[in-house]
Formats: structure tokens, sequence, C-alpha cells
């Protein structure tokens, strides 16, 4: 049994949606692919998502599904902007994922030489290129330098780049050359209208060092804003305002600042027509999960059912679908017992996880003894009588609140609820929640609860 969601094992540039998609979000994609077509002017797009909401795995099936699915032309290149952060340059990381990519799709060799060696000449100081050459292979970016070397020795060429930026004036004629090394690249016609498109994926923007992600940004401006040439950001606008706050001070306009950078912003819908009504593509991807980890289904079958019927239970991102999957994956059940709960425990079991990852407030008053009938009924939104016309799940969730918080205010033997406390009959459940707490739930917190103060 697993403990966390598996994840799919894309291969980007050959995968689409097609195989993996559980979220229904193919219009998304054609939508993306439309765009980034229809335009030849340099943009900017940010897919904006707090963490946990599905960017990363869309980003990962769209630089495939671009061409195979959506039949687009551009190439897409995608760069894992987390995994490069050791970096200290940015620009090492894109320019060498590009020259990759440019190889895998067999571009034009001059015009790939070109922007190696226009690359390799940002690149000034000699002690990044003479580590890069001491280690060549070690990554795709070394590469760059190396096959931009070609049968130098590295002595020949630092002395080969010294002297360009003693010639050239530095930075701003290495970047001019490097520009035009992209819009080469991009086979203009006579018009300057490129004829081949490149679509930069960067992804887990938001999760990078504040320095990288800004300077990432800069680097994207500067260097690559020429025609034909776009990215498309995977990023949580929110945290990189921070950012920007963070490294200029909360004096700075930072979303006056992001819009020298960013020119449409996007978001992955929450929701998708499924099974006759509209529902959170968090509890589309909590159903499909908890099949694939094999977690208890009786636990799951009702947070479902609490998650459909009572919108406060609903999830806000597939991040809080995933971290109620790995609470009931973690449940210490050693005898099995679970299996053996009549539905009320069961009930009120899977009602306390889902406020412990979406209402901790409410949580805290049960683990405290202070939850209260009210409380429930008011987050919840039951009426304020519940009677044989209310829906069936109102009367349920009323019939086990009122046991378990307001025993005097129950009917102990209403027609087809009091089995839901199996043989304890009229002597109710007084202690479920604490025995639930002590024996289930109590035991194990996640890292980010256990280091809350």
């Amino acid at each position: 049994m697993r403990i966390t969601p598996p994840h799919a094992d894309i291969d980007i540039y050959s995968d689409g949606f097609a195989k993996h998609d559980i979220l229904s979000r193919e219009r998304e994609s054609r939508n993306l692919s439309e765009l980034v077509e229809n335009i030849d002017e340099p943009l900017v797009i940010a897919l904006d998502g707090a963490w946990g909401s599905g960017k990363s795995f869309f980003l990962k099936c769209w630089v495939g599904a671009h061409k195979i699915e959506n039949k687009g032309k551009a190439t897409t290149i995608y760069f894992d902007a987390f995994e490069n952060d050791f970096l200290d340059d940015p620009l090492i990381g894109l320019t060498g994922v590009l020259a990759d990519r440019m190889e895998k799709a067999k571009k034009p060799k001059d015009a790939l030489a070109m922007v190696k060696t226009a690359a390799a000449k940002l690149w000034r100081p000699a002690l990044r290129i003479g580590l890069a050459m001491g280690t060549a292979g070690a990554s795709e970016a070394v590469g760059v330098v190396a096959d931009a070397a070609l049968e130098r020795t590295e002595d020949e060429l630092i002395e080969q780049v010294n002297a360009f930026w003693e010639k050239e004036d530095g930075k701003r004629a290495a970047m001019a050359e490097f520009r035009a090394a992209l819009v080469k690249l991009t086979e203009p016609d006579d018009d300057g209208v490129p004829t081949k498109k490149f679509v930069f994926v960067v992804d887990e923007l938001d999760r990078c060092r504040p320095d990288f992600a800004l300077d990432l940004l800069e680097v994207m401006k500067h260097f690559f804003f020429v025609p034909g040439v776009h990215f498309v950001l995977g990023v949580n606008i929110k945290e990189l305002l921070n950012t920007v706050r963070s490294r200029y001070g909360d004096r700075v306009d930072a979303e006056t600042y992001l819009q020298k950078f960013v020119s449409v912003s996007l978001t992955l819908p929450d929701r998708s027509g499924y099974r006759g009504y509209p529902n959170s593509v968090a509890t589309k991807y909590f159903e499909e999960m908890s099949r694939k980890m094999d977690i208890n289904k009786n636990i799951a079958d009702i947070v479902i059912v609490l998650i459909t019927e009572f919108p406060a239970f609903r999830f806000q991102s597939i991040r809080q679908a995933q971290r109620v999957l790995t609470e009931i994956a973690l449940i210490a059940d050693p005898k099995k017992s679970i299996k053996n709960n009549v539905y009320g425990y069961n009930y009120t079991l899977a009602s306390l996880i889902l406020m412990k990852h979406g209402k901790p407030d409410l949580f805290r008053k049960a683990v405290s003894a202070e939850l209260a009938y009210e409380d429930i009924s008011r987050f919840i939104g039951l009426p304020a009588s519940v009677t044989e016309e209310s829906t069936f799940h109102s009367q349920v969730a009323d019939y086990a609140w009122r046991s378990l918080l307001a025993p005097d205010t129950v009917d102990k033997n209403k027609k087809g609820f009091r089995s839901m406390w199996g043989g304890l009959g009229s002597n109710w459940p007084e202690d479920v929640i604490e025995n639930l707490l002590n024996d289930y739930l109590n035991p194990i917190a996640l890292i980010d609860e256990a280091l809350t103060p």
C-alpha cells in the first residue's frame, strides 16, 4: 500500500493527455496550443495556481500533447526550474535545455552552433568556463560549453572569450549575438515573421530560490525576447509577488514589476462535468487515487459522500485531496478493526479527517473536547430543523452529530438510523470522538502539522 498518491510516469515530449489525464483538461491543452501558435510576438504566459493545483502535471503532459494531440508546429522545451536553481545563472540552464532539445529535434546545425557559441560568450567568467570544461558531460549546460569549445583547449577557449569581451563591449554585444542566433533559429521570412516557433515551458518556478526565480524572469526578458519565442510559466502569482517584495521591499509595486515580464495569465479550471453534476477536479482526483492507492475503502467512500453532498467539506485544491489520502493511508490499524466498525464510527472518522485538513479550527475544538453540535450544523449548513422532509444526507449528518454532541436532543429509536451505532443501542457513544482521535489520528501528524506550535 502507498501512503502518497502515485505520480504519473510521463515521458516528456512523447506522452500527451490521452494516456494520463484524469481531470479532463484536454480543452485547456488545446486552448494553450492555439494561443502560442497564433501569436508571433514574444509571449510570456503565466499558468497561475496554488501549489498542488495540478500545474506541473498539466505542463508535463502539454509539452508532448502540443504536437501529438493538438497538431501544433512549435517546438516545446521543458525546463524544471526547481531542479536547476543550484546554478548561479538561469541562462546556463535555459541554453542547455535549448541546445539539447534542438539536437534531438534535428534542427539545422549551423543555427545550433550559433546559439552554443553565443551562449558560451555570455558566460564570461573564466572560472565558470574552466570549471565547466573540467567537468564536461556532467550536465546539459556543461555540454553547451564543451561543444562551443570544439577542438580548443580550455586555455584557448578562455583566451578567446576574454578577447571577445574586451573587443565587443562585453555582455551587451554578447546579448545581441545571442538574440541574433535565436532569431536565426526561428527562420524568419522576408518580412521578419518567424516561420518556426519555440515554447519554453518553465515548471516549478514557485518552488525555486527567490533570487533564482527573479533572475530567470530577467534572463527571459533580456536574452530571449525575440519573435517566435514564447514562455509558459508554471507559477503561483501570489507567491511570486511575495518574492518580489522580499527582494525589493514592501514599498515596491510588485504587480507592476511582474507586468514587465508576464503578458497573459491563465488558470486551470477547478471543475469538470462528471456524473451529471459539476464536480471539483480535486474530488475526481481523490476518487481515482483512492483506488490506485488501495486505501481503506470504507473511509474513502464516506469522504466522497461528504465532499459531494456538503460544499463546506469540498476540497479547495488537489493538494488538500492528497493530504487526506495520505492521512487515510497512515491510519494505524493492525487489527483491521476499521473494516469492522459500524457506519457511525467510520462516518465520524472521515469527518474528522476532512476537518483536520480543511477546517482546522473545528478539528482543534474536537481535540480539546469543545466541539458542539451547533459548530457542525453551522459549518455544513444543516437546516434549522431537520425533518423527514430534509435530504437523506442532512438527516444522517444531523443524527450522527446529535448522537455524539447533543444526545439528549435525539430520537434514539429513529427508524433506519439507530443501526449506524450498531449494538450500542440506547447507550450513546459519548466517547467516540476521543477514542477515534486517540486510536487513529493523534498518533501520527504530517510534518508541517508536527512543526506547527
